[in-house]
């Protein structure tokens, strides 16, 4: 896009078939990307340049537009517009004027300022005639609705904003500021709309590592026992939690969890070539998933694990033939030996959610939730390491905008939340929650980068609350599921009124859950 200001004489603005004359003192606005010419009445001038006599000044500027609110802009414009001379703009155009043969320093950043000041005020003088197309998103900053809402993110652009808080901050309800946000902008999806008002100040809209095309790949890769895994609406679930719910069952494959989603993609890639060792730190899940994955292609698993990790999961990763290495502390303890044993060894290491296959794996649970009818209204994502958040969310965000993601976490292991909330990575020195699955203290800066931009929340449960989730679980669905499973229940139990009357997707994550812990958490009584 071009800025052309006529400081002095008149000439003709043409582009393809479009002529346009300019006199002195009008600004000019060319979108581009093809050439324009200016000539004088009777001479041409150079192409996008300006005038050599002393009756003819143009000064130009060229703005290369990249990003979507660029994008949103430039659709919305003629291929050329000229607006008429401004007389409250009279004293600035000749301050710049007067700076053309300044040499004094600092006198390119001058100029460059007052023409990006020229441009702001010529665009803004175009939407206010009668012929241009004044989209919703130029409207909303002045709407009594989204208005303070978009005041508010301008004014803290680092805070993370939810729906809830811009609710607060212009005094509505979430409803009333989605529709009217969907009504001026035209889309449903207000976190993306936040953004793009944010990259407005910065120029930049940042994007995942996670890749569509990469996504889909994925799922030809991917053993078909872990593709299209049950999902369904529970009705029985609906009396006790006041919404309609529906659940991704990731429990109904060989490794009962998630994880083989991301492990098949690893997988296939070393054995394709390179190293044929692999060696990953693992609470449980993914030290399973990598040991299913591994032995059908021939691959030596090493997994290291915590020696409180629950005896099931460790006595499944014996089973599947891996090596299995235990270490006194948390997960990330283990997370630090098996990245010793990489160096000493020279073989891969696998980090779940760091490693970008573990999350695109992931990803494909929510091509599969979006191309199922009826759609959603939220769906709740159990939190530890990010790869089901981030990828799923990444799916969510790209093919449904309209559906909230919310990432659900224990109060005893928040890290990834408190990160989240803070836009920084923030570290805890324990945990304390029997949802082991998600118990990471040290979360990934990578990995809170995706997140930052495709999850409309984080939320923290309590013990209690997980607990209650697993039992209406069994109760009411007849599903056995370890803690981090139950998160997106314990999440509507805590906060029903947010979830009244919607329709919200949970993704039973996992059911490899020690026997006797799980009897002991829901009061059952163990069989004979």
């Amino acid at each position: 896009m071009c800025l052309c200001v006529l400081m002095r004489g008149e000439g003709v603005l043409t582009q393809g078939d479009l002529a346009r004359p300019v006199k002195t003192g009008e600004a000019a606005v060319v979108r581009g990307p093809e050439p324009f010419v200016f000539a004088h009445a009777d001479a041409p001038r150079t192409e996008g340049g300006a005038a050599g006599s002393d009756e003819t000044v143009l000064l130009t500027a060229s703005y290369r537009l990249t990003g979507e609110v660029a994008r949103r802009l430039v659709a919305v414009l003629p291929p050329m517009l000229v607006v008429a001379d401004d007389h409250d703009c009279a004293s600035m155009r000749g301050y710049l004027e007067a700076q053309l043969d300044a040499c004094r320093p600092g006198r390119q950043v001058v100029l460059d300022r007052l023409l990006d000041w020229l441009l702001v005020c010529t665009l803004r003088d175009w939407f206010d005639r009668p012929e241009a197309v004044r989209p919703g998103w130029y409207l909303a900053l002045s709407d009594p609705v989204v208005g303070p809402a978009l005041r508010a993110v301008h004014a803290d652009p680092a805070r993370p904003w939810t729906l809830a808080s811009l609710a607060d901050a212009a005094h509505a309800s979430r409803t009333t500021l989605a529709r009217r946000f969907t009504e001026l902008v035209g889309e449903p999806r207000l976190a993306e709309n936040v953004m793009a008002s944010a990259g407005l100040r910065s120029g930049v809209v940042r994007e995942t590592r996670l890749d569509d095309a990469r996504i889909r790949a994925a799922r030809r890769v991917i053993d078909p026992v872990f593709l299209d895994t049950p999902l369904y609406r529970c009705e029985a679930l609906e009396p006790g939690l006041g919404c309609a719910v529906s659940i991704k069952l990731e429990t109904a494959n060989p490794v009962r969890s998630f994880k083989g989603r991301g492990t098949e993609v690893v997988a296939t890639l070393l054995a394709g070539g390179g190293s044929r060792s692999v060696v990953c730190a693992s609470a449980g899940n993914l030290g399973q998933a990598l040991a299913w994955s591994g032995r059908r292609r021939g691959l030596d698993v090493i997994v290291v694990a915590s020696r409180a990790a629950p005896a099931a999961k460790l006595d499944r990763i014996r089973a599947r033939d891996a090596r299995l290495e235990l270490v006194d502390g948390d997960f990330d303890m283990a997370r630090e030996r098996a990245a010793a044993i990489a160096r000493y060894d020279g073989i891969r290491l696998v980090e779940d959610s760091l490693d970008i296959e573990t999350c695109e794996g992931a990803a494909t649970i929510g091509l599969e939730l979006v191309d199922t009818a009826p759609s959603f209204d939220a769906v709740l994502i159990a939190l530890g390491g990010g790869a089901m958040a981030t990828g799923v969310g990444h799916v969510v965000k790209a093919l449904a905008p309209e559906v909230e993601v919310i990432c659900v976490q224990p109060l005893g292991a928040p890290a990834m939340t408190h990160s989240w909330r803070g836009r920084r990575v923030v570290t805890t020195e324990s945990t304390d929650t029997i949802a082991d699955g998600v118990a990471g203290r040290r979360p990934i800066p990578d990995v809170l980068d995706d997140l930052l931009l495709v999850a409309d929340d984080a939320v923290l449960v309590k013990e209690a609350s997980i607990i209650a989730g697993m039992r209406m679980l069994l109760d009411h669905a007849g599903l056995i599921v370890e803690p981090s499973a139950a998160l997106g229940i314990a999440a509507i139990l805590e906060d029903r009124d947010r979830f009244a009357g919607r329709h919200v997707a949970t993704i039973l994550c996992g059911s490899n859950v020690d026997v006797d812990a799980y009897h002991r958490w829901i009061g059952a009584v163990p069989p004979g």
